[in-house]
């Protein structure tokens, strides 16, 4: 069904294609693997039925969502709650960067960037008015939960399993915990952030290809595969390297910001990766489900892999490369 064919449809018929876009958005939320998905059909419907539907079908997925995890516990609610909404809103600004044709790359960075300040400014009013630093809040949040990993702990080694020794030396100590999740929940905050406005805007842009745009120079999918990072981000890369490995000289918080630097850096080198890997798989002729199973293995399992070749296609033009011995 095309933009013209949906805007035929009698309201009972676009109502019934709303509810169905909502209830797949509510189990691709469930879905785990397919959760970083759930903002594509709700953006899909306010770029064929309009902003205002478009509103009406994420307040929709949004109710049919409360419904699914009225069976979960407070905490699992309170999460799939967050996360949906954040994927809610996400699909509505996905939208608008479509319908207004902007650059999707800088779509993105936007974006990311409004979701980055929001939830430093939720950090803020969460931790900023105790006398405690940062850090001694999350390890008093942690002792709180940690009974409970104790417990879950002796119930795997009275069943004969048993976490490595490094690892349970780190869930037991509160300070090492504390200090492990400073480091980490950045960069998998800004990489998971990116990952899902990339893959979300890639559905989004293909899907108004082939059913809205009738302007040839319209933004597609094309423009996200072609995207290549310019030169100068090499310097931002050895520049957050060096306060990676070198930062704690100067302050606990460096090395997380250089790491946090090159996980965003990283994304949109792995995505200049995986567009020299198809243009690879087409310099080899591959198609059809051999080409689908390699493009999802080496996401899945090769994701550093090509991110170097991203970088590295900075010093060797890999497209150029494989155009000069086609035509050889």
């Amino acid at each position: 069904m095309n933009y013209l064919e949906a805007q035929k449809l009698t309201l009972i018929q676009q109502a019934k294609q709303m509810i169905l876009m909502a209830i797949i958005s509510s189990l691709l939320l469930f879905s785990f693997v397919l959760t970083i998905f759930t903002p594509y059909p709700l953006g899909l419907s306010s770029i064929l039925y309009g902003r205002f539907k478009g509103v009406l079908t994420a307040i929709l997925a949004l109710s049919v969502s409360v419904i699914f995890i009225g069976a979960f516990g407070a905490v699992e609610t309170f999460f799939l709650g967050f996360v949906f909404v954040i994927c809610m809103t996400m699909a509505l600004g996905l939208a608008e960067v479509v319908r207004q044709e902007v650059n999707p790359i800088k779509g993105i960075a936007i974006l990311a960037c409004i979701y980055s300040l929001v939830s430093a400014i939720g950090l803020w009013s969460y931790f900023g008015q105790s006398d405690q630093s940062f850090m001694q809040q999350v390890e008093t949040q942690y002792k709180e939960i940690l009974p409970a990993y104790k417990e879950k702990i002796e119930e795997l080694e009275k069943t004969g399993q048993d976490l490595p020794l490094e690892v349970k030396s780190i869930i037991l100590q509160p300070e090492l915990m504390a200090k492990r999740f400073v480091q980490v929940v950045p960069r998998y905050f800004f990489t998971s952030l990116i990952a899902m406005l990339w893959f979300n805007l890639f559905l989004l842009l293909k899907s108004n290809r082939l059913l809205v745009a009738k302007d040839k120079k319209a933004y597609t999918e094309q423009f996200l595969l072609n995207f290549k990072m310019p030169d100068h981000a090499i310097w931002i890369v050895i520049v957050a390297m060096a306060l990676f490995i070198w930062g704690d000289s100067i302050g606990y918080f460096y090395p997380v910001i250089g790491e946090s630097i090159l996980g965003i850096l990283g994304c949109f080198y792995f995505f200049q990766g995986l567009s020299i890997y198809l243009s690879f798989l087409d310099f080899l002729k591959l198609r059809g489900f051999i080409r689908s199973l390699l493009v999802i293995v080496t996401v899945f399992t090769a994701a550093y892999a090509l991110a170097v070749v991203g970088l590295a296609d900075m010093f060797i033009d890999f497209k150029k490369l494989m155009a000069k011995k086609s035509n050889d």
